[in-house]
C-alpha cells in the first residue's frame, strides 16, 4: 500500500491516484492532528561499508535497491562469520501498508479522503499512471458500475482491479465487501495468510494492517529471498529513542525497487501513535516512518500453521530475537543498538 490534499476538483483527484506510491511531501501536513508530534527527519543515507562492529558482530552482506533513498542503494548486513546465511539487518524508510484491514479500500470513497484508508489505485494494475482528470473519473465510474452490477467479467477487466490486491469468488468476481460503521469496503489481501480462518473472501485469513505489526518485503528476486527470507519470518524493528524494538512479521511482498513497508500498526508503534488513521489522506501524512532498523529471521516462519494474529506473531519475534542475542532480550537489545550505531556511521 500506498497524502495528499484534499481534492475538490477533479485534477487534485488525479494526483492522489499518480501520486498514490509515492513519499509525500516533506511539507505534507494536510489530515495530520494538531497536536500529533512530527516525525523526527531522516538521517542521512547509511554508507555502503563492509566494517563490522564488536558490539553487533554483523557484516555487509549485500546491498539493496531502494528508491527511497538519495543513493537509490542500500547496505544489509549478515552475520560477521557467514553474511550469506542467518538474520539480515538493514535502515530504511518505512512506507504504508493497509492491506488485510477492514478499512482499506472503497469504491464509495475511491480516493481515501473521507474514510478508506487507502488509494484504490494502488489496488489497480498499472496503479492509475498517466491517467488524465477525466480518464481517472472514468476509471471510478466503472469500477462503481461494476461494482453495483455484480462485478460482470468485462467491467471488471476495465476496472483493472488486480486479483492479487483484491481477492476473487470462484467464479471469478469480487469478493462481497466488507460492512464496517455503516461504509462499505473491499476486502484487500496479503501474501501471508492462514487458510484455516476460511475461504479467499474472508478478511479473517489475512494480516490486518491495523492490528498486527507486519513488514511489506521487497518483491522480486533479490538478496533477501537469495538467503531463505519469505513471508512469514519473524522481524524485529526499531528506531532511536525508543526504549523498546517492535516484534513483527513478515506480512507481504511489494516493489521491487524499496527496501520496505509497514503496516499501520507497525508505523504506529515505530512513531509512538495510538488509535486509528480516519482515512488516506492521515496514514499518509502521519505513518510514514523516515527511517527504521529492520532485523529478519529467515527460516522462522510456521507453514503449517502461519502466523496472523498479533499474540503469535510477537512472541515469534521476541524468541527469535533473544536467541539473536545469546538468550537475553537485553543482550539483544543492546546488540542491535550496537548494529545501528555501526550501520549509520
Amino acid at each position: 500500500m500506498r497524502l495528499l490534499p484534499i481534492a475538490t476538483t477533479m485534477t487534485l483527484l488525479a494526483a492522489f491516484a499518480l501520486t498514490a506510491c509515492t513519499p509525500p511531501p516533506a511539507d505534507a501536513t494536510v489530515g495530520a492532528q494538531a497536536n500529533a508530534p512530527a516525525p523526527a527527519p531522516a538521517p542521512a543515507p547509511a554508507p555502503i561499508v563492509a566494517t563490522d562492529d564488536a558490539a553487533c558482530g554483523m557484516r555487509l552482506a549485500f546491498t539493496a535497491t531502494d528508491a527511497n533513498t538519495a543513493t537509490g542503494r542500500e547496505p544489509v548486513w549478515g552475520q560477521s562469520q557467514n553474511p550469506a546465511a542467518g538474520p539480515l539487518i538493514f535502515g530504511a524508510r518505512l512506507n504504508v501498508n493497509t492491506d488485510g484491514t477492514r478499512r482499506s479500500y472503497s469504491v464509495d470513497d475511491p480516493g481515501g479522503r473521507i474514510f478508506a484508508l487507502n488509494n484504490v489505485c494502488n489496488a489497480m494494475a498499472g496503479y492509475c499512471q498517466g491517467l488524465s482528470a477525466s480518464a481517472l473519473a472514468e476509471r471510478f465510474r466503472v469500477l462503481r458500475q461494476a461494482r453495483d452490477e455484480g462485478w460482470p467479467a468485462n467491467l471488471l477487466a476495465q476496472s483493472r482491479l488486480s486479483a492479487s490486491v483484491i481477492p476473487r469468488r470462484s467464479d471469478g468476481r469480487v469478493c462481497p465487501e466488507i460492512e464496517q460503521g455503516g461504509r462499505r469496503y473491499l476486502v484487500s489481501s496479503t501474501a501471508l495468510a492462514d487458510p484455516r480462518a476460511g475461504d479467499t473472501c474472508s478478511i479473517d485469513r489475512y494480516v490486518d494492517a491495523l492490528a498486527v505489526p507486519a513488514l511489506v518485503l521487497q518483491g522480486g528476486s533479490n538478496g533477501f529471498t537469495q538467503r531463505g527470507v519469505r513471508v512469514g519470518d519473524a522481524v524485529v524493528a526499531w528506531r532511536p529513542g525508543l526504549t523498546a524494538p517492535v516484534f513483527a512479521v513478515a506480512g507481504d511482498t511489494g516493489p521491487t525497487d524499496r527496501l520496505g513497508e509497514g503496516s499501520i500498526a507497525l508505523n504506529g508503534a515505530l512513531l509512538r501513535r495510538t488509535g486509528e488513521p480516519a482515512n488516506y489522506l492521515q496514514v499518509r501524512s502521519e505513518y510514514v516512518v523516515p527511517r527504521a532498523h529492520v532485523l529478519v529471521f529467515p527460516g522462522t516462519r510456521d507453514s503449517a500453521r502461519p502466523r496472523i494474529t498479533r499474540d503469535r506473531v510477537e512472541a515469534a519475534a521476541r524468541d527469535a530475537f533473544v536467541s539473536w542475542g545469546g538468550g537475553s532480550e537485553a543482550r539483544a537489545f543492546a546488540r542491535l543498538q550496537g548494529c545501528v550505531a555501526a550501520m549509520e556511521r
